[in-house]
């Protein structure tokens, strides 16, 4: 049987028995571009369920796992943080130094075995002290009983600072500096006292070298000034002009532009962009109806009081000590008494030359003039040893005192006032 089932069909050689054909292979289906297919709803839910449980075992892990995982690399030790280092405050430089506040405004500080006069606070206002000559005080680094003469001048292992202190009558660090020049200024350099502009200028003066610090805020300024310029304690002069500030006063400008309240203008007397400056009562309207008085040949104009309509001006034009050199203008305002004749109420003196200006602060022991204002040409002044000018006598209604009289119409107001024209 076996053999009957291999046998070829009858009629068939074995060597012409056909072979099959194998079947055609399939194509396979195209394959689907799975880069360009975009996810399912489903797809996208379970890919944001993988990403929260890695961030939540990672969150566990630091939260849990991590410090026994620590413990155990450093062989059992309890692993602590190492806390920040809180920073320590720096001691404050000048804590055992003495404060002096004045009643004026102003507070400065100096070390503590060192001794303060203060002349200024003999009169109940700047101007006041300013007519007076007494708007300055002084601090001394030995005692009143040293063993040397305290006076001028004073030596250098010692430092006397002197600083006078005015309102109104004031000028901008630059026309300091300026003015300084007409000494010969041996060297200067730009400081700031409270984030405000100051100068520190050495100068020539017929006493010899002079340095002093000048500063201005608002309608205040203070010079302080080193006796000897080159003390062995130049280092504590710098560090107590560093301490000094005026008080109590409301600023404005500034990079916020601050404005002032009503009744008050802001005074910036440094021109800088957002330069701070310091609010004053403004007078404008008690000016008003004021008399003008402008000279076009010296450069200058004033303000007088409406009540002087009948002033009349002498100008005389003369050399002083003697000295054609030392020539000086005085333009004297006068009113006419009830009784006859004319009395000096104000006046105005201009000197040509710098060093006649010097001779004249010299020479005069008292009621020294006092500077109004510089330029290139001309020292303008007030006062010549006659402090009671436009004070007792010269107005029939004058009330006598210096609160409350005419006399304080020219400090002020009327110098206040004073403006270069040219």
């Amino acid at each position: 049987m076996a053999d009957e089932q291999n046998s070829p069909p009858l009629g068939v050689s074995p060597n012409e028995i056909p072979t099959p054909t194998p079947p055609a292979p399939q194509q396979p289906e195209a394959e689907e571009n799975i880069l360009s297919r975009k996810p399912n709803q489903k797809e996208i839910i379970f890919g944001v369920l993988v990403i929260l449980a890695v961030i939540g075992g990672i969150y566990a892990f630091a939260k849990f796992a991590a410090p026994t995982f620590l413990e155990k690399l450093t062989f059992g030790f309890k692993y602590t943080p190492t806390p920040e280092a809180t920073p320590t405050p720096e001691p404050d430089p000048y804590a055992s130094w003495q404060t002096y506040s004045s009643q004026h405004g102003f507070e400065i500080r100096y070390p503590e075995n060192w001794r303060l006069e203060a002349f200024i606070e003999q009169q109940g206002d700047v101007q006041t002290a300013q007519t007076t000559g007494s708007n300055y005080f002084q601090i001394y680094s030995y005692p009143s009983d040293n063993e040397y003469n305290p006076g001028e001048p004073v030596p250098n292992n010692e430092l006397k600072m002197e600083a006078w202190v005015k309102e109104n009558e004031i000028m901008s660090v630059d026309e300091f500096r300026t003015s300084a020049e007409t000494y010969g200024i041996l060297g200067s350099e730009e400081i700031f006292i409270n984030g405000e502009r100051a100068i520190k200028i050495l100068r020539n003066s017929d006493f010899g070298p002079i340095l002093s610090v000048y500063y201005v805020s608002g309608s205040k300024s203070i010079e302080i000034f080193s006796y000897p310029y080159d003390s062995a304690y130049s280092n504590e002069f710098d560090r107590i002009v560093q301490t000094f500030q005026f008080t109590g006063q409301m600023t404005c400008g500034g990079l916020d532009n601050e404005t002032c309240p009503a009744g008050f203008e802001c005074i910036l007397i440094d021109p800088l962009p957002g330069a701070q400056g310091t609010c004053v009562k403004g007078e404008g309207s008690e000016l008003e109806g004021w008399q003008t008085y402008r000279n076009e040949e010296f450069g200058f104009e004033v303000k007088l009081p409406e009540r002087w309509k009948n002033y009349e001006v002498r100008i005389i034009n003369e050399p002083q000590f003697g000295l054609d050199e030392y020539e000086v203008v005085y333009f004297m305002f006068s009113l006419p008494y009830t009784n006859g004749g004319v009395g000096d109420v104000f006046n105005v003196g201009i000197w040509k030359n710098q060093k006649g200006w010097e001779a004249g602060l010299k020479d005069i022991p008292v009621n020294k003039p006092k500077l109004i204002t510089t330029n290139d040409l001309y020292v303008y002044i007030y006062g010549n040893g006659h402090e009671d000018i436009g004070y007792i006598g010269f107005e029939d209604y004058n009330s006598g005192t210096s609160d409350n009289g005419p006399f304080r119409d020219v400090w002020d107001k009327i110098i206040p006032s004073f403006t270069l024209t040219n």
